[in-house]
């Protein structure tokens, strides 16, 4: 009996039985799995972006997208209602926490005694504070100079009144005495705008950040960890600094 030959049109319409052992990079590539964000359960994606398994989660994860955006408004709205006053008391919060993170490893301004140990969250504003040499209720357009602020023990800035003298004395060791007759001799008004307290509490958070990541890095090289390192800065939160 003759054979007859499929023409190559019949034979492109034909399904093969089975599968190709070994399929091509760019099909397999097609092929993509996930994790649905809802459930976690695996899924086979059928969309490139498809992030859930089932019209289900589907529906939960469009009001969990929802409820995230309205209170992403929430906070905006009660941003854009801070009065500067509220604004000045968070921007002093963030400076505070840098500069007591800029002066790990360093003594204090007043003593000279090594900052405290241990861990931060056991006290207020630290394991020690951001003492200001001219202080904020007599200089408070110098609240933000960091010439101005410095590491300083509890024991220092919240009972001994500061030690002004001891201070002067620390500060000019370590800026220098024609720096130090620039803050006393400043007494310049400063008023800063919404927009500039705004500015300078992205600025420090920023900087804030930085250096926690150098301080991190530098635990972790010596194999300590971050909380058991000496003169840890501590959380961003400086209540009581800053006399």
């Amino acid at each position: 009996m003759a054979m007859i030959k499929k023409s190559a049109a019949l034979k492109a319409t034909e399904v093969p039985k089975k599968a190709p052992r070994n399929l091509p990079l760019k099909a397999v590539a097609k092929i993509k799995t996930g994790s649905c964000v809802v459930c976690k359960a695996p899924f086979t994606k059928e969309r490139p972006l498809q992030r859930v398994c089932s019209w289900f989660c589907a529906k939960a994860w469009a009001r969990v997208k929802s409820e995230k955006l309205e209170k992403q408004r929430i906070k905006l709205a009660k941003e854009r209602l801070k009065t500067k006053a509220q604004l000045l008391k968070e921007a002093q919060k963030v400076f505070n926490a840098y500069i007591r993170m800029r002066d790990v490893g360093k003594q204090c301004i007043c003593c000279n005694e090594p900052l405290a140990l241990g861990d931060p969250r056991l006290s207020t504003g630290g394991s020690y504070d951001c003492g200001h040499y001219r202080s904020i209720g007599s200089a408070p357009h110098l609240r933000f100079d960091e010439r101005n602020a410095h590491g300083q023990r509890k024991q220092c800035n919240r009972w001994g009144a500061g030690r002004a003298v001891d201070y002067r004395v620390g500060l000019i060791a370590r800026i220098g005495i024609d720096a130090v007759e620039d803050l006393e001799g400043n007494h310049l008004a400063k008023k800063w705008t919404l927009g500039e307290i705004r500015e300078l509490i992205a600025m420090y958070k920023a900087m804030y950040k930085a250096k926690q990541k150098t301080y991190l890095k530098v635990a972790a090289a010596h194999g300590t960890e971050a909380s058991q390192m000496p003169n840890q800065p501590g959380v961003m939160a400086g209540d009581g600094d800053g006399a």
